[in-house]
């Protein structure tokens, strides 16, 4: 059950596994440690898959040498531009034959993030190896199912996700000005909360005069572990919307409905295959449509239904290679416990809320507008 769990919730520790080798000069050594100590290596991956092979190539230097099975989990491509399915194989079909020989002769699988990177791997004739599981981090909270009741809109506190870009969009505008909403981070916004005091043109340099505004308001949260990122929407938020996927994916690990934003000509496969295979809502920016009027609209029982789906066929999975017996079925008290506790924001709310309103209406009104930078 434990290591089941374990499985489920791998994010980031193949950072883990390539940062030793570029720190320790001596990485057979280190191959010859796992092969001797362990049964088999699970390498949660990524946007692997790409024109540039370079990360594959990278991660095939990693695994070459190790004789257990190798486990690849979450594998996904990326896909833009007017690269189709048929362009990209053909880039990159030398590298990608070599690294599903390696994995296969190891005794191992590939876990796909969805049907598109399994497609890639079939056209490679690769189907005996080559799994849509989708992404590992979503099964780490059990059975999961959202409900379809709906808050008033009087009640209604929703959160939004994605890149400081997007703050140009009319419907975050709009949200923001409409809703008590948030805005949660995951990168961008790390320096102006934890790190040195930043200079206030620095600031507007960096996320312009409406990110500063959310900034300077207490609107935009960056959480430094997953736990409070959990238990803040748990408790918090009504409804997740944005552009990026895992933070859409956390809100429904939470319990949170949720919906993907995607803009019109991206053709960027990252996010659609995840929410595509997972029947997450989406949404283009040729919706007219409030914030509200989106979260009435959207129903999960198709969600729910593929959810139980996905969960039984990644469960399948592990048991058809002996990783675990059974994948738990109940939330996870992980995300209860007490880590360690997230420093504090290290801005200064009232000083710059008092330099934004320095500028005064016309010098306010042109860096809103990205006129002035």
């Amino acid at each position: 059950m434990n290591a089941a769990r374990f499985i489920a919730g791998l994010p980031g520790n193949s950072y883990e596994f390539y940062d030793w080798y570029k720190m320790n000069g001596d990485a057979d050594a280190y191959k010859n440690e796992i092969n001797e100590t362990y049964d088999c290596v699970l390498y949660p991956m990524a946007n692997v898959l790409q024109s540039n092979t370079a990360y594959l190539e990278n991660v095939m230097k990693l695994i070459k040498g190790i004789t257990i099975p190798v486990f690849v989990l979450g594998i996904g491509l990326t896909l833009t531009g007017k690269d189709t399915m048929d362009s990209l194989y053909g880039q990159i079909a030398a590298e990608l034959n070599t690294f599903a020989d390696m994995v296969e002769e190891s005794g191992g699988a590939i876990a796909c993030r969805g049907y598109y990177t399994k497609e890639l791997f079939d056209k490679a004739g690769r189907e005996k190896i080559a799994y849509a599981t989708g992404c590992p981090s979503l099964y780490q909270n059990g059975l999961l199912k959202i409900g379809n009741a709906k808050k008033e809109e009087k009640d209604f506190h929703p959160a939004l996700n994605g890149r400081v870009q997007d703050f140009s969009e009319k419907l975050y505008r709009d949200s923001f000005a409409r809703y008590p909403a948030d805005y949660i981070c995951q990168d961008q916004y790390g320096k102006a909360l934890y790190g040195a005091v930043t200079a206030f043109p620095e600031l507007l340099q960096k996320y312009g005069y409406f990110g500063v505004k959310l900034l300077a308001e207490g609107r935009v949260r960056y959480f430094a572990n997953l736990q409070e990122w959990y238990r803040y929407i748990e408790k918090n938020v009504d409804f997740m919307f944005g552009t990026r996927i895992h933070g859409n994916l956390i809100s429904l690990l939470a319990g949170k409905p949720a919906c993907v934003y995607i803009h019109k000509g991206n053709y960027d496969l990252r996010v659609r295959e995840l929410a595509e295979f997972y029947a997450v809502p989406i949404v283009t920016d040729e919706k007219k449509a409030t914030l509200y009027e989106i979260y009435r609209e959207q129903d999960y029982t198709e969600f729910n239904r593929q959810f139980e789906k996905n969960f039984r066929n990644f469960e399948e999975f592990l048991k058809c290679f002996h990783l675990c017996e059974k994948l738990p079925e109940t939330q996870n008290e992980g995300f209860r416990q007490q880590a360690d506790v997230c420093p504090p924001y290290r801005v200064d709310y009232e000083k710059l809320q008092k330099e934004l309103d320095s500028l005064g209406k016309v010098k306010s009104f042109l860096y809103e507008k990205g006129w002035l930078k």
